[in-house]
């Protein structure tokens, strides 16, 4: 029988790397004094794109975690530049 590890794993395979990837983001924004922090690398940059048509699971439980924990998370996409400018924005200031 599967153990219940295996069985996480096969259920939420990036679930835990996608945490640890914006944990490590976020605490680095708050440790230089920022109250915000724009992720720009793949595939978090588009999560929030088209957030209806969003497959990954585990990118949607992210999202859903860090708005849970008080963050607001906005798509950032300009084109008002040489190239698209596109990403995560999260941002925990308050208002």
């Amino acid at each position: 029988m599967i153990s219940a590890k295996d069985a996480y794993i096969m259920a939420a395979p990036k679930l835990d790397e996608y945490r640890s990837f914006l944990d490590n983001k976020i605490r680095e924004a708050a440790g230089n004094g920022e109250t915000s922090v724009i992720v720009r690398e793949d595939p978090y940059h588009m999560w929030l794109y088209d957030e209806s048509k969003l497959e990954d699971m585990d990118a949607k439980r992210c999202i859903s975690e860090l708005r849970d924990l008080g963050y607001v998370i906005r798509q950032l996409y300009r084109t008002d530049v040489q190239f698209v400018d596109v990403g995560l924005i999260i941002d925990w200031s308050k208002k």
